[in-house]
């Protein structure tokens, strides 16, 4: 291992840069000296007493079908089988995966580590910052790992030339050693492309019809309490209106008693009657809020079938179809956020302790489904059976029947000894 290298790196490593204080900053505020972020929306939408980006977070507090559509996708990621393999036949590598699996499976709950590494989908970047430290036990004593991964907000950082900076809350600009910070983003820009930034006018649209609808219901719901009287006709002009307003006055009250009490007193000459709200036209604000939110779904999960918004009644095909779009787009994202974690976590594990040279873990995520995986065993049994020269990749054929690694120091057994004694292993 490379201990040299790992323990200059420590003291720059070993403790935390980026927590959740109050940094606030408005787009533009450092036009020049720094990258601005791209969005108009942050940019002229943002709450000025709020900091930079929390509009994101706001549209899910006040929009709770947002975080419901993305918490579904990010579930069918998160649920698939997850593994690391070696990135080649060498022992050195090997270990290195060895290590990776070893390492990150003491980080607490790595499977919301990864949630919020996937929110870089909806916010176009997501911040997590690495905290190291040697390990004190074997098999990996000295090894430098993670040992915290914590996720941090966007407002706490920048970009000058494209280069992370962290921004403290009297202004400072502190720029981190390499490997304290892994940035997931998604386009190529500093700040990525944040997915919110096309929602945004509908998710506008669906609180005002919202807004609306609740008027609408407060309003006209219950019918309103309506009062007649005869006016005065006899007397002076003066007298007729005195007399006239009163008649008003004990109208008004008699009115909002039957609207609100359970008994009243209706004084003679005056009738109570309820008036029902009566409107005509095709508008509805329940159809306008549902078309904004499978318009929503159809953005983050590319069809509305599987989310429950399909307008009417259904059918196979569509089902179907509407399936292997979510299937198409998860497997995609997952092998995003695969490729993602091998080019930072596993790649700076690595180097860290084996040097540039050796082959860097993958993380693989398997996103086959039950058909597909049985196409491709009989495609290997009929391979093997064929007699042809077939060299089958080890990680291959683990995948293919759901194979996971071994945890150093557990017990295993051969497919050859199991199949000569089919209860071996299995508790009485």
């Amino acid at each position: 291992m490379m201990t040299v290298t790992a323990r200059r790196l420590r003291p720059y490593l070993a403790r935390e840069m980026a927590g959740e204080s109050d940094v606030l900053y408005g787009n533009g505020s450092l036009e020049g000296v720094e990258d601005p972020h791209p969005s108009e929306i942050l940019a002229r939408r943002s709450p000025l007493d709020k900091p930079f980006g929390y509009l994101y977070r706001e549209m899910d507090l006040k929009d709770t079908d947002l975080p419901g559509l993305y918490g579904k996708l990010f579930d069918s990621i998160l649920g698939l089988p997850r593994r690391i393999v070696a990135g080649d036949g060498t022992t050195q590598a090997a270990e290195a995966a060895r290590l990776s699996i070893h390492a990150l499976g003491r980080i607490t709950d790595f499977a919301s580590t990864l949630r919020s590494q996937l929110e870089a989908i909806p916010n176009g970047v997501a911040f997590l910052e690495v905290v190291w430290d040697y390990l004190t036990r074997e098999p990996f004593r000295g090894a430098l790992v993670p040992v915290a991964l914590l996720p941090r907000p966007m407002w706490r950082f920048g970009f000058q030339k494209g280069r992370l900076f962290v921004r403290t809350a009297d202004g400072q600009k502190i720029l981190p050693p390499a490997g304290k910070f892994v940035v997931y983003r998604r386009g190529p820009a500093p700040w990525g492309e944040a997915q919110k930034d096309l929602l945004y006018w509908v998710y506008f649209a669906k609180a005002f019809l919202w807004q609306w609808w609740l008027h609408f219901t407060e309003k006209w719901a219950a019918p309103t309490a309506g009062a007649q009287y005869e006016p005065a006709l006899v007397g002076t002009e003066e007298e007729r209106r005195k007399a006239n307003e009163n008649l008003e006055k004990q109208a008004l009250g008699l009115a909002e008693a039957v609207q609100n009490a359970y008994a009243f007193a209706r004084p003679k000459g005056v009738d109570v009657g309820l008036i029902e709200a009566v409107r005509s036209g095709s508008i509805s604000y329940a159809e306008a809020v549902h078309s904004c939110t499978r318009a929503q779904a159809l953005l983050i999960q590319g069809e509305v079938n599987t989310s429950g918004l399909r307008p009417g009644t259904g059918a196979f095909a569509s089902d179907r179809v509407a399936q292997d779009i979510r299937k198409e787009k998860r497997n995609l994202q997952a092998q995003d956020l695969s490729a993602h974690i091998k080019d930072t976590l596993l790649r700076w594990i690595t180097e860290v302790n084996y040097g540039p040279d050796v082959a860097v873990p993958r993380m693989v995520i398997d996103t086959l489904a039950g058909e597909d995986r049985q196409d491709l065993r009989d495609g290997l049994t009929d391979a093997v059976r064929s007699g042809a020269d077939v060299k089958i990749p080890l990680s291959h054929l683990k995948l293919v029947w759901m194979i996971p690694d071994p945890l150093t120091g557990e017990e295993t057994v051969s497919a050859e000894s199991l199949a000569a004694n089919p209860s071996q292993g299995v508790a009485a």
